[in-house]
This record gives structure tokens, C-alpha cells and sequence, in this order.
């Protein structure tokens, strides 16, 4: 809540960036921005930011770095009323912060989890074990259904609400995930895996996360 300090905070990080133009400085800069931007009640501001925060750590070993990047995302999309959209990042956050095994911001983040009625845990299918498939949020898996039909990520955003923004980090994500480098390896990867099996799934509601809601892929 210092914007004094918060300002010359992204000052410093500005002149590192210009210095030093790699993923991890420019993303630290990109951070420091929303910070302002949410200070300022630029929310559409800040997401962008965040959003390029989170994007320029995807290709850097910085795990911690991008935990609070999308937490703070989060943060932002819940002050806009993107209640789905950000439980979708704090779980994100949260497996991040398992992986690390930090035992303190693991605890902190599935609180936060909880307190919008999800579990930080929750599995894309259940009783399937520890494969690819468990590491897919459900709203990725939304994602790489539509994407194997043919959806391009602006339809994709307009059918589930999302802003293009968004998508476009969901996909890259998948990508990761999936060890893919297109959306068509991803396509034939989530086949493989049965992702792309609609014949038990429930139809898509679009920009809907109720906790009643059955988990994709399972009866």
C-alpha cells in the first residue's frame, strides 16, 4: 500500500530491465507495473502486465518469481469479478509452490483457494495416478478440447468468456505440459492421453466454476 516506495521500487527494476534486457528482469519490471496499475485502480492495466510477467518466467527457472506473479494476477482478476478465471492461477500457484516444496506458501495459497469454495489439490481426473493428464487444470482442459476442434483463441475466449490475454497463456501453458511445441503435437498428445473423449464430459457452461460442477473426464 506504499505507492511512494512501490514507484521507485519499479523505478530501480526499470533501470535493471534497461541494463540487463533478459526474461527474468523484464518480467520483475512487467510485476512491478501492475503493482502500480492495481495502486492506481488500473485493473485492465495491471492484468496486462501480469499477464507479460507471467509469460516472460515460462522459459526461466524462476518458480518462485512466477508463484507471486500469478497470485497477483490472481488478485487482480478477482477485483475485476473473474472469480474462475482466478482460482485457475492460484492453483497454478499453489502445484508451483508444491513442486518447490515450500510448506508455508503452499498452506497460504490453498487457503486463498479455499476461501473461494475450490481445493488447491483438485485433479483434472481422478484415481488416474500421477500421469500428464493430473497436471491439466479443468479450464485447461476446456481449452485443448477446443483447441482440437479447431477453435482459434480468440473463439476460444469468446466462448468461455476469457480475454485473449488469457487463452494465450492457458495454451502455452498446455504446450509445457503436454512437452508440445503446437497446438496440433498437443492435439494428438491430449488424444493419446483421452482428453479429447467427450462421450462422459458434461457440455461446457462458459465462464461458469461451481463446486458441484462434475470434474471433466469423469462420469
Amino acid at each position: 500500500g506504499d505507492i511512494d516506495a512501490t514507484r521507485e521500487c519499479v523505478a530501480s527494476l526499470g533501470r535493471i530491465a534497461t541494463d540487463s534486457p533478459q526474461d527474468e528482469a523484464l518480467s520483475a519490471f512487467s510485476h512491478g507495473l501492475g503493482e502500480t496499475a492495481l495502486l492506481d485502480g488500473l485493473f485492465e492495466q495491471a492484468e496486462t502486465q501480469f499477464v507479460r510477467a507471467v509469460e516472460l518466467l515460462q522459459g526461466v527457472g524462476a518458480p518462485f518469481e512466477r508463484i507471486h506473479s500469478e497470485r497477483r494476477f490472481a488478485h487482480t482478476l478477482l477485483l475485476t469479478g473473474r472469480q474462475g478465471e482466478a482460482v485457475e492461477h492460484l492453483v497454478t500457484a499453489h502445484r508451483l509452490a508444491r513442486r518447490l516444496k515450500a510448506g508455508p506458501l503452499v498452506g497460504t495459497l490453498a487457503a486463498e483457494v479455499a476461501a473461494l469454495g475450490e481445493r488447491a489439490d483438485r485433479r483434472t481426473r481422478r484415481g488416474s495416478g500421477p500421469d500428464v493428464t493430473n497436471v491439466l487444470t479443468r479450464r485447461e482442459t476446456e481449452i485443448i478440447r477446443l483447441v482440437g476442434v479447431g477453435r482459434t483463441n480468440k473463439e476460444i475466449a469468446h466462448e468461455l468468456f476469457l480475454s485473449p490475454r488469457t487463452v494465450d497463456m492457458h495454451v502455452q501453458n498446455i504446450l509445457t505440459k503436454l512437452d508440445c511445441r503446437s497446438r496440433a503435437d498437443a492435439t494428438r498428445r491430449a488424444s493419446e492421453l483421452g482428453l479429447l473423449d467427450h462421450r462422459s464430459r458434461t457440455p461446457v457452461v462458459p465462464g461458469a466454476y461451481r463446486r458441484s460442477d462434475p470434474q471433466p473426464g469423469t462420469a
